[in-house]
């Protein structure tokens, strides 16, 4: 037995840096918990600014098909890999970068997708733009001349009746 004691009076410096260490991976992990529990909560506004803000760093560029612009919501389609993929993006946030004719957006444009998840993409962020706008067709405004109205397509006025031979 006292064989036992002398060996673990040796290896006493080892057993108390193992105690040391486990210690502080106790403490570190209650710390981690506690900061979870009491840190600020992201609103969803702020996480997809920064889905969008990382798919802008780390996203490759592809070519897209915008099908429908409803609101601030833009439904698109586009191919990787050679799988279809359709996705819409709510840009409300972005507002002020989309154009007054949101119909000028339909059509071809580019895009951002993460390489990992293919269905993760978007056509806009505030650091970058996909969209194509079609040129604004300047319409001229053409002055119609008056057409008089004939005494037959007026109904108010009585007409004179003439026998047909």
């Amino acid at each position: 037995m006292p064989e036992i004691w002398a060996e673990l009076a040796r290896k006493g410096d080892a057993i108390q840096w193992v105690g040391i260490a486990l210690g502080g991976f106790v403490v570190s992990l209650a710390g981690f918990r506690l900061w979870r529990m009491f840190r600020p909560k992201l609103s969803p506004d702020e996480v997809e600014r920064r889905r969008r803000e990382e798919i802008c760093a780390i996203g490759k560029i592809g070519d897209c098909e915008i099908l429908d612009v409803e609101g601030t919501v833009i439904l698109y389609c586009y191919s990787v890999g050679g799988i279809e993929y359709t996705a819409a993006q709510d840009v409300s946030a972005l507002e002020s970068l989309l154009p007054v004719d949101r119909m000028r957006m339909i059509g071809h444009a580019s895009l951002r997708f993460d390489s990992r998840n293919p269905p993760d993409s978007i056509v806009l962020c505030e650091r970058w733009s996909g969209l194509r706008l079609r040129p604004m067709i300047e319409r001229p405004v053409i002055a119609l001349p008056a057409i008089e109205q004939t005494d037959v397509e007026r109904p108010d006025v009585e007409r004179e009746h003439h026998p047909v031979s």
